[in-house]
């Protein structure tokens, strides 16, 4: 975008699109897959992937990467609204495969980033948006070959009283509150956040690329680790510490030291995910309709993003990066607390 001459402001506008659509899609495909199955929903994000890739080679305009970011939103949301509820089925040990599943996304995810900062700067932007395509259309024959367990459909009835809040669980609506004040937090460090401050502190895209994908990687290779050695508290408290303070560093380090201190954000994103995945573990208990409970809890969160990213590219604009990274720690610390009390 920045390339094609997009101002960071509109930047900021069109990445706030991304988490309400996402989740609005992911709400509704969560419902439908607890009607029809998984497995169709699997096939549609490799399509659609596949989809929002061409929109971004061939958009210039702020407008066209809105539309880019509306279809990129709606593949994610046909992905995460049945990955979680499809492993929740398998087995009983829900929290440490929620975790497994969360490695074997990070890790690819890391060498894509590590790959993409090399690929970007030999082939250029829209060569290597082909090469994603490409990539792409993989998921599609796997998805193919998915086997599910046959579903009880669920009658409309029994999907009116799924949806009913108030027939949740108080520790379900203080979830809902919880990821609210996470997504406030997250938000103000989404998707363009970093690549941009990493720009702006003289690194190449070969070095973004290179840090961001350690990063993720050591987020990933450290959840089997980090679940084993501690309990619930001490991830919670542990993430709280780690996750603020480096937002705080952030603040006040340049150049060398703020790519260092991105690098070890991954331990604490590592922890701020086992403690999510425990919180899904726990909240989402309706053995039939897994992927609503999953996707009625991460509508705040995604709300409470939304809101944040609206405001993120303002706050760049007038007051800097340092601004944007004190709130979200601060709001961290609010969210950390309060799981901490409830769960």
């Amino acid at each position: 975008m920045l390339e094609r001459k997009i101002d960071i402001i509109s930047i900021g506008l069109i990445y706030s699109a991304l988490p309400i659509i996402f989740q609005l899609t992911r709400l509704a495909f969560s419902i439908l897959s607890d009607f029809i199955g998984r497995k169709i929903f699997f096939l549609l994000n490799g399509v659609l992937r596949v989809f929002y890739t061409l929109i971004y080679y061939f958009a210039f305009s702020p407008l066209e990467f809105l539309f880019g970011k509306i279809a990129e939103g709606t593949s994610s949301a046909s992905l995460w609204a049945v990955n979680r509820p499809f492993i929740l089925e398998q087995n009983k040990e829900k929290w440490k495969n929620l975790v497994k599943m969360r490695i074997f996304d990070f890790i690819p995810e890391a060498l894509g980033t590590l790959l993409a900062g090399f690929l970007i700067t030999f082939l250029l932007y829209s060569n290597t948006l082909i090469f994603c395509i490409f990539i792409s259309f993989l998921s599609i024959p796997v998805s193919l070959k998915i086997i599910e367990k046959k579903k009880k459909g669920l009658e409309i009835k029994e999907l009116f009283e799924i949806l009913n809040l108030s027939k949740k669980t108080k520790l379900f609506k203080r979830a809902l509150i919880i990821f609210f004040i996470l997504g406030l937090s997250l938000g103000l460090t989404a998707y363009y956040v970093f690549p941009l401050f990493l720009k702006e502190n003289g690194y190449s895209t070969e070095a973004i690329g290179i840090i961001l994908g350690i990063q993720v990687l050591i987020n990933g290779i450290s959840l089997p680790y980090l679940t084993k050695k501690l309990n619930f508290k001490k991830i919670v408290i542990y993430g709280a510490i780690l996750y603020s303070t480096f937002l705080f560093l952030l603040c006040f380090m340049k150049n060398f030291w703020v790519g260092l201190i991105l690098i070890l954000l991954g331990i604490a994103n590592g922890l701020l995910s086992i403690g999510i995945e425990a919180v899904f573990s726990r909240v989402a208990t309706n053995n039939f309709a897994y992927g609503t409970d999953v996707g009625l809890l991460m509508t705040t969160f995604h709300v409470g993003r939304t809101i944040s990213l609206i405001f993120s590219g303002f706050l760049i604009s007038l007051f800097s990066f340092s601004l944007l990274f004190i709130f979200s720690a601060l709001i961290f610390l609010i969210y950390s607390f309060l799981l901490l009390h409830y769960f």
